[in-house]
């Protein structure tokens, strides 16, 4: 029983309640569901190698043609019934697949040898599934599983067999595999989520799934076995959680969960689906700073753009956990697999100052000038080779990107770098895959570094600045001390000055950059900050609704103008003035 997929059982069958079992797959589309499951076997080939008598092979001719007209079919009804560019696209691209006369020819050259339909279609398709799921690109072993859905499709016209028979209103659907255009169909009849047990969050199933704003939980290994046919079930697209037959501690966690997130979707109305952007439609990105799972969940019910800052210092304070590649790379493909296909910005511990951790007694007299950031990890070596290999390794899916704070001499930027590189080329070596071209990126949080954006932008691929250390070096205020709190001002015109030397440095050299301070959620600098150029906005996710709405009514033309007046200015007074903060 040790390859069960679920890893929690909850009994208590003294008071009568029945078990439930939880379940963890990987989150696919983000959305909550309650519902009946359905479950829905393919049925596999009998034989792989199946033979027919010879005077059989005209007729399993017409059978194969019978099932490629109906499955083409299929598909042009499908593409009927979208309006979404992107959705016909992926609909299109499977069509070009069954349409193929190669294919077509290829099996008919196969039954024509004697082989069954079945067996025909299977020998086709097998064969370029395997090459893709061998490929080390993970983006192309979805197309391998995707023809797997496609193969299972042929076999179940072949059987007369179909999924709509038994989807109904409120169904949750438990499948191994499903094909975009049977989505589509089980969508208009009824179904409220899916639970696969193969495929990928790059998957065409995964994006239009995410398109609907259908739940999904996908490779959910044996859940067509586990899960009985009519069973109760919550499912949680955000976590990647199946909860066999609830309880009503469960059944109530999940009400609060789902009212939570409607009072989310009715505060955002319909800016959800509204890109961002000015009224003279320059784009603005608004993503999110994430201290724990919860708020990534938030985030993506908020309707970010993505994750500008994965604080992994505040999320791994297992001092063991510093030198254990597995389990911090489990918890960032976690991150990962939740966001996509939005993009995660994961920053390098950056202990030190007012974030130590327990295990390492270390007393500086002034820490905020002490060992941190980029300091403490290039003295760190192991902890910060470990961190890197676990980032690498859950970059698969190309939507995480990585950041070094307290960035402040090129040396620093630079022996970063080669030690990124090494340990890509450790894990080459180990055939252990990742993406190669991870964007690295930096924090601008001191005056050296500002000096040195333009350097940087050569050197890096994105840039963030963290207006709340940039702003306590600047102005040597402790941004802690009670009493000196007074002068902690983001707005003063040496932070400004320094924000715009740095965008116009990334401008030069065609790199974003974002803020991902608290000076970013100002409604009184949001106007300020994109009219220096800033074209992106990290900020807590309970205020990107309103943050956006305010995006959506303001002209870049406009921004710009008030930017211009901003810099010109010398006084904290005339800048509250101007700005009205």
């Amino acid at each position: 029983m040790e390859n069960l997929p679920f890893f929690k059982t909850k009994s208590d069958a003294d008071i009568g309640i029945n078990l439930s079992k939880i379940f963890k797959g990987i989150p696919s589309s983000a959305g909550l569901a309650l519902g009946e499951a359905v479950v829905y076997n393919s049925d596999p080939i009998t034989e792989a190698n199946e033979t027919i008598n010879p005077e059989k092979i005209i007729s399993e001719i017409d059978r194969f043609e019978q099932a490629h007209k109906y499955l083409i079919e299929e598909y042009k009804n499908a593409i009927e019934k979208t309006n979404y560019q992107n959705i016909i696209s992926i609909l299109e691209t499977n069509l070009m697949i069954i349409s193929d006369h190669l294919l077509k020819d290829s099996v008919i050259c196969k039954i024509k040898e004697g082989y069954s339909v079945e067996s025909a279609i299977n020998k086709e398709f097998e064969e370029k599934i395997q090459y893709f799921l061998r490929a080390k690109d993970k983006i192309l072993r979805e197309r391998g599983y995707e023809l797997e859905h496609l193969k299972e499709r042929f076999f179940d016209i072949l059987r007369n067999r179909s999924i709509l028979h038994s989807i109904k209103p409120n169904s949750i659907l438990v499948v191994r595999s499903l094909t975009t255009a049977d989505l589509i169909n089980a969508k208009e009849a009824g179904l409220i989520g899916i639970i696969t047990e193969v495929g990928g969050i790059a998957s065409h199933l995964s994006i239009l799934a995410r398109n609907f704003n259908i739940p999904a939980v996908i490779g959910l290994k044996y859940a067509t076995k586990y899960i009985n046919n009519g069973s109760y079930i919550i499912l949680d697209g955000y976590s990647g959680t199946v909860i066999l037959d609830p309880d009503e501690t469960q059944l109530s966690e999940f009400y609060q969960k789902k009212s939570k997130e409607e009072a989310y979707r009715l505060r955002l109305g319909e800016l959800a689906n509204v890109k961002c952007e000015t009224t003279d439609k320059v784009r603005i990105e608004l993503l999110t700073n994430v201290d724990c799972l919860e708020e990534l969940e938030n985030s993506l019910l908020n309707g970010a753009d993505g994750i500008g800052l994965i604080r992994t210092e505040s999320i791994i304070d297992n001092p063991k956990a510093l030198y254990d590649i597995e389990s911090q790379y489990k918890f960032y493909r976690e991150l990962a697999q939740r966001a996509y296909p939005y993009t995660i910005v994961i920053r390098a511990f950056d202990y030190g100052s007012d974030k130590r951790i327990e295990g390492f007694p270390h007393h500086e007299t002034n820490p905020a000038l002490g060992m941190r950031g980029i300091k403490f990890l290039l003295t760190n070596p192991e902890i910060f080779e470990t961190q890197i290999k676990a980032v690498l390794q859950a970059s698969k899916n190309k939507n995480v990107k990585f950041i070094l704070p307290m960035i402040s001499s090129i040396e620093e930027l630079q022996q970063s770098i080669e030690i990124i590189e090494r340990c890509k080329s450790e894990l080459s070596s180990n055939n252990i895959s990742f993406d190669p071209n991870l964007p690295l990126g930096i924090m601008i949080e001191t005056p050296a570094a500002v000096l040195l954006a333009d350097k940087f932008a050569e050197l890096v691929d994105f840039i963030s600045i963290g207006t709340n250390d940039l702003t306590q070096y600047t102005l040597a205020v402790d941004r802690n001390n009670e009493y000196v709190s007074n002068y902690f001002n983001s707005f003063h015109i040496a932070i400004l000055k320094q924000i715009y030397m740095v965008a116009k440095a990334a401008k030069s050299k065609k790199k974003p950059v974002s803020i991902c301070g608290e000076l970013a959620g100002y409604p009184a600098a949001t106007e300020l900050l994109i009219g220096m150029g800033i074209n992106q906005l990290s900020v807590a996710p309970s205020i990107l609704p309103e943050l956006k709405s305010h995006i959506l009514g303001l002209s870049y033309k406009s921004a710009s103008k008030l930017a211009k007046k901003v810099l010109k200015l010398h006084s904290n007074e005339e800048i509250r003035k101007l700005l009205k903060y």
